[in-house]
């Protein structure tokens, strides 16, 4: 592979925010993994079919390979967008984990440690086949950073002083500044994840109306942890965004009626 340079990458994950589809930015993950050592852990990651199935049929759901690439492009933007300058292993700490805090995710599961619990697992399974691993102190923090990811968030944001467990947070909630095909993409699958579970669980299913109120409200409560989430979320003016994706996805919601 041709290595791009840093300040390319760099470039590109930032202008990214502003006019670049997250299908062209995902091109980009392979050398930033190579450029920091830890390619064998992104090689693994993309070689999964994440494709899940439903009466032999694959159905496209939300935590997905582009769930978890779009999170781990967000992190890296974090990193390089902070005043705070981290060490090359927290950057490789934070990378896998971002790649990893979903992997193998069961999507019917009725409470997210079983979830966490999988993804635990399958990283390690993947960690010691890989020939180059990251040293026992940095695959500790990466289990610590996924186990952060748990929610309804299990340890209170405000417990947390790892910075890299707050930017984790806020890039797992950021789908929202995807651009709108691919936005409406990843609310679709989230909404066939939600009713899939309900219906796993014996619940009662939501109509997607119900679920574009639902997700509008959640997202009107979100608390950003990390500086770099308040300054994009100031930045890309994030209340008009929630307004602005409600109307794209209630409209959707009309037309299939």
């Amino acid at each position: 592979m041709s290595k791009m340079k840093k300040h390319e990458i760099e470039a590109a994950i930032s202008e990214g925010v502003k006019n670049m589809n997250l299908s062209h930015r995902k091109e980009l993950l392979p050398f930033i993994f190579e450029d920091l050592g830890i390619q064998e852990y992104y090689d693994a990651f993309d070689a999964h079919d994440d494709r899940f199935y439903v009466l032999g049929t694959p159905v496209e759901t939300y935590h997905n390979k582009s769930h978890m690439q779009s999170v781990a492009l967000n992190c890296y933007e974090a990193l390089h967008s902070t005043l705070t300058e981290f060490e090359k292993d927290d950057k490789r700490a934070l990378m896998i984990a971002a790649i990893y805090h979903d992997f193998k995710h069961l999507h019917v599961a009725e409470h997210d440690y079983l979830n966490i619990s999988m993804a635990l697992k399958s990283l390690d399974e993947v960690h010691n086949n890989v020939k180059h691993k990251v040293e026992p102190k940095i695959y500790a923090k990466i289990c610590k950073l996924i186990q952060h990811t748990e929610y309804p968030y299990v340890v209170v944001s405000t417990n947390i002083r790892d910075p890299l467990s707050h930017i984790l947070r806020d890039s797992d909630l950021m789908m929202i500044y995807e651009k709108d095909e691919e936005a409406i993409k990843m609310y679709r699958g989230l909404f066939v994840e939600l009713n899939l579970k309900h219906r796993h669980n014996e619940l009662p299913e939501l109509t997607f109306d119900e679920f574009v109120s639902r997700n509008t409200k959640f997202l009107q409560k979100v608390e950003w942890n990390s500086r770099w989430a308040r300054n994009k979320a100031f930045m890309l003016n994030f209340p008009k965004r929630v307004k602005d994706m409600h109307t794209v996805l209630s409209n959707l919601a009309i037309a299939e009626v």
